[in-house]
């Protein structure tokens, strides 16, 4: 008698999820598109703001380097060994502290 009603519940219950399962995932997919777009223009927008950075740390190593090759005191051209440079990847690791 009780396995007589339950197999139409379930019946019922999975006819029902079949289609609302489709209809619940359209749904928060499009609620959720908003939301991850505009995440990934931050995340795009922070990566900017480091390449400047790095932009910016390049051209202060270049404006010393020109101090460093301007006319000395006899007016002669002062050339000293160049610095040694982190790389790009170098300092984009020390920013995210990142060891190896």
């Amino acid at each position: 008698m009780l396995v007589g009603t339950l197999i139409p519940i379930a019946a019922i219950i999975m006819g029902g999820l079949l289609l609302l399962v489709p209809v619940v995932g359209l749904t928060v997919r499009f609620a959720l598109k908003p939301a991850l777009e505009s995440l990934g223009h931050l995340r795009a927008l922070k990566l900017q703001g480091q390449e400047l950075r790095l932009v910016e740390q390049r051209l202060a190593l270049l404006e010393e380097q020109m101090r460093v090759l301007s006319v000395g005191a006899r007016g002669e051209v002062m050339i000293l060994p160049p610095a040694p440079r982190e790389s790009a990847g170098d300092l984009l690791a020390g920013e995210r502290g990142i060891v190896d």
